[in-house]
Order: structure tokens, then sequence, then C-alpha cells
């Protein structure tokens, strides 16, 4: 468990945690504090990290928030991780490419929060399973043992983030995944629309055991799907297992391809349906549905855009 942000620190675990960092950025991409200067700037004027970094080493519980153009999101979803129940967690939002003020308003939203220890790093790679992995392997090198994942038009409840660690440590379990509600405060949807979201979301559930490509002798238990706006995994399954595909949202189906590597690793995967987030249906909106049903199935054949805003 990690100690909170008041917790005693000596210099010598600051420089220790400093040097981790400076050695994790040059096999990575570069990283900022919210608030704060980019770290090779601060480092050669004082030497040190900054207060939130420091607070972020003793954590070893995370929660990783791709995001790509989320301007008119991203408050949202700061504010409500913010609100969780369980506070004991550093947050990593991976800026993926963006091309509009996205870290900045990360960053004011963030030091809005005293509490929440928040850092923004970049992923100039675009691709949500890009800024997913780097996300993940960024805290595993700041020694999380356990991270969760939501998505930046996403809203956690507020025991989202305590009943999925919660699972993990007391279940004996290396990877879990929660339930999916659908947000009716952000796009304006129909009564039709908002049943055909609703039945999709559970329809995938279940019929994700059915389909061949999820089948066979090399897994080790049924499937389960893994969300990526509402998944929680321990950093050794996640390393064990490859993590996510670096590859784009266009081209991959990430949450399958994750559950799936997962499953070749271990068995100890859960569904834990009093973890809810509440989705965006941005997406169904601009497609309609039989567009949607069109692109999932064809995955980048149809042509329309993947980032929706």
């Amino acid at each position: 468990m990690g100690a909170g942000i008041g917790a005693p620190v000596s210099r010598l675990e600051v420089r220790q945690g400093w040097e981790l960092r400076v050695a994790h950025a040059r096999s990575s991409p570069g990283h900022r504090v919210a608030g704060s200067q980019h770290p090779a700037t601060r480092m050669r004027s004082i030497g040190m990290p900054t207060m939130p970094e420091v607070a972020a080493l003793h954590h070893t519980h995370w929660i990783v928030v791709p995001c790509y153009d989320e301007t008119k999101w991203i408050a949202g979803v700061v504010d409500a991780i913010a609100a969780q129940d369980q506070r004991d967690f550093a947050l990593v939002i991976v800026n993926n490419a963006s091309t509009d003020d996205t870290r900045a308003k990360a960053e004011a939203q963030i030091a809005q929060h005293p509490h929440l220890t928040g850092i923004v790093i970049d992923e100039p790679e675009k691709g949500t399973g890009c800024a997913a992995d780097t996300g993940f392997r960024y805290a595993i090198a700041h020694g999380a043992k356990i991270i969760c994942r939501t998505d930046a038009d996403c809203l956690p409840t507020p025991t989202w983030f305590g009943r999925l660690v919660r699972a993990l440590e007391t279940r004996d379990l290396d990877c879990v995944a929660g339930r999916l509600k659908v947000r009716t405060d952000d796009v304006e949807l129909s009564p039709v629309e908002l049943f055909v979201s609703r039945f999709g979301m559970v329809s995938v559930r279940l019929l994700g055991p059915w389909i061949k490509s999820n089948q066979g002798d090399d897994y080790l238990r049924r499937y389960i799907m893994l969300p990526g706006p509402n998944v929680g995994m321990t950093a050794a399954a996640y390393e064990a297992c490859g993590g996510y595909t670096r590859k784009s949202f266009e081209v991959a189906f990430l949450d399958k391809e994750i559950a799936n590597a997962m499953r070749r690793h271990t068995k100890r995967i859960a569904y834990v349906r009093s973890a809810v987030v509440m989705f965006s249906e941005r997406r169904t909106k601009a497609y309609g549905v039989r567009g949607t049903v069109a692109w999932i199935r064809s995955r980048g054949g149809v042509k329309v855009s993947v980032d929706v805003r």
C-alpha cells in the first residue's frame, strides 16, 4: 500500500527516485508534472524533483488515462478521479500527440485538487495502444504494483478505483474488469440510441466467449472483456502478458488483444460489476448505430474518423 502524500521523504529516497526518472526518460517520451517545468530544465536549475514528483514515488497504486485532443473532456475525468473515495494513488495522464491545449487543460485541472498527485507525460506516437502502454510502463517504472485505467471521455463513479483495487488485493486476482454504463450528460441520445447502446454493451460482454477467435487451448480461462475505460491489473501481470499492443484504435481491438494476452498468462481474471464507469457514446452519436456496428466489424474499413470530439 502506497504511503500518503504527506509521508516523510528522506533525501536519499528523493535522489534515488529522481535518478530512476532520469534513467527512464532516456528511453521513453518526455514527461512533466502538472504545473512544473520540463524535468530536464528543472534538473539543471535545482537538481531535485518537485513535491508532486516526490509524492508519486510513494504510491504503489496508479491510474492511467490516455488522451488525444480532449480539451472539452479532460476536466471531467480529472474531477471524477479526484473524487474517488480511495485516494491513495497517483494519476498519470498520457498526452498522445494532441493538437489542442489538452496538456495545459489537464495540468490546470489537476492543480484544482491539492490532494491529487497528478503527472502529465507525452507519447508522441499516435495511437491509444501506444499511449496506454507508455502510461502503464511509466507507472511501473515509478513503483506501481496495481494500475487501473480509464479513458478521457469517461466518468468513473466515486467507488470505482477502490472496488477494483480491493478485488485485486483480497481475491488474489491478476486482472479485473468493471462495468460500463452509458453517460447521458455529454451527447444527446434518443431513447432508441440509448437502448441500443446499453444493449450493445451487454451483448459485447456476453457474446465475447462465443467468438471463435477468443477460443483456443492456449487460453487458461473463458474469455472476459477487458474494456479500456474500466480495467485494473497488477504490474506483474501486465509485464508478463506483454501489455497493450502499441497500435492505434483504427487498426486493433485493443481491449480484445489485452484480454487474450492476459488469458494466456493467467486464469485469475474477474468481472467486478460494482466498479462502474460512465462511458461516452459520442462515437455512436457521430456514426449512427449502423455505422458504429459496421466500423467495429471492419476495423478501419469504414471511412470515418475515430477521433470524434
